[in-house]
């Protein structure tokens, strides 16, 4: 399964509206919470992040993206794509 993140393109921003970078990371859990490949690092500088995560049985599976740190001026904005080789069913949960 590949997951891959895209950031606000950062051409969008103002010449020197930006003071640094932000990052964060990405995990995928089984049904039961637990962690089977995980802390793949993420960061804004990078406009696709391509994360692999290989040799996953049929199941019920969690993606845990969390950004650690957001740039003062970033925009809070980005979007996930995901890519199997058979059917993925995604859903999101209810906050």
């Amino acid at each position: 399964m590949n997951v891959i993140i895209d950031f606000y393109p950062s051409r969008m921003y103002a010449a020197g509206c930006r003071a640094s970078y932000s990052y964060g990371y990405v995990s995928i859990l089984t049904s039961a919470g637990q962690a089977i490949q995980s802390n793949y690092f993420v960061y804004d500088t990078n406009p696709s992040n391509f994360v692999h995560f290989d040799s996953l049985a049929a199941g019920t599976y969690t993606i845990k993206f969390q950004m650690s740190k957001w740039d003062t001026n970033a925009v809070h904005d980005f979007d996930i794509r995901v890519y199997g080789s058979q059917a993925v069913t995604l859903s999101v949960p209810t906050p």
